[in-house]
């Protein structure tokens, strides 16, 4: 099942009608700015949906920062996708908790740079897609966690030499 969320005029996101705990997808596209990161509602809407597997926030340019707790306590989060937005960096550990996400997409934000332990806890990831950011370099370590990792999107940044001697990459 899915969700459905709405936002009215100058107010913050919010959920239209009722949603089943059992939701495993949503996804919201062109937000204004004001929807999430100015919402003090942002972690209430997601974090009652236990099953939720896919989250999409994408094609504003709505998110500028990532809103604490917004994937707080979706520990079944499978597939988080923020593209198109105006991301311009990301919290250290904000993809704490998610051990079964396999798809992450960051692709065509600001992001100038990536911290260390973004991947820290994500095991399970398989697909990373950082295309049409602004990302000079990555940190050496952001791989050490992700031994599953087959496909890697950088395409449309402006890395120079990406120093692949000093990244360690998944087998």
């Amino acid at each position: 099942g899915c969700c459905f969320y709405v936002q009215r005029a100058g107010s913050a996101l919010q959920r239209a009608g009722s949603c089943h705990a059992r939701c495993s997808s949503v996804a919201i596209a062109g937000l204004t700015p004001f929807a999430l990161n100015a919402s003090e509602h942002a972690s209430p809407l997601f974090s009652d949906l236990p099953a939720l597997r896919m989250l999409t926030l994408q094609g504003g340019p709505a998110l500028t920062a990532v809103p604490a707790g917004l994937v707080a306590g979706l520990q079944g989060l499978q597939v988080l996708r923020l593209r198109q937005n105006a991301l311009g960096s990301l919290p250290p550990r904000f993809l704490a908790g998610l051990p079964r996400l396999r798809e992450l997409d960051l692709s065509d934000n600001e992001l100038a740079a990536l911290p260390a332990g973004l991947l820290a806890d994500t095991r399970a990831l398989k697909l990373l897609l950082l295309g049409g950011n602004r990302l000079e370099a990555l940190p050496a370590t952001l791989f050490h966690s992700t031994p599953q990792l087959s496909f890697l999107g950088l395409s449309r940044n402006r890395l120079g030499t990406v120093g692949w001697q000093r990244l360690t990459l998944p087998q």
